[in-house]
């Protein structure tokens, strides 16, 4: 996907990760990996990916 032309991600800060990803999922988004590849070992999610319709990944961090 590096090797293409354009965009590889778009990046955005958000104050809770966790939350955010929960409430993708009930709206049916699928995050680019289990919701484990994400939590560290205090349970805390600190950043997610998810692909917008055109496949671009799109990553939401904490601030």
């Amino acid at each position: 996907m590096l090797d293409q032309i354009g965009i590889s991600h778009l990046s955005f800060g958000v104050e809770d990760v966790k939350a955010l990803a929960q409430d993708l999922i009930a709206k049916g988004f699928q995050l680019a990996g289990p919701t484990e590849a994400f939590t560290n070992e205090n349970g805390e999610i600190n950043s997610i990916y998810v692909r917008d319709p055109d496949g671009i990944l799109v990553q939401f961090n904490k601030t």
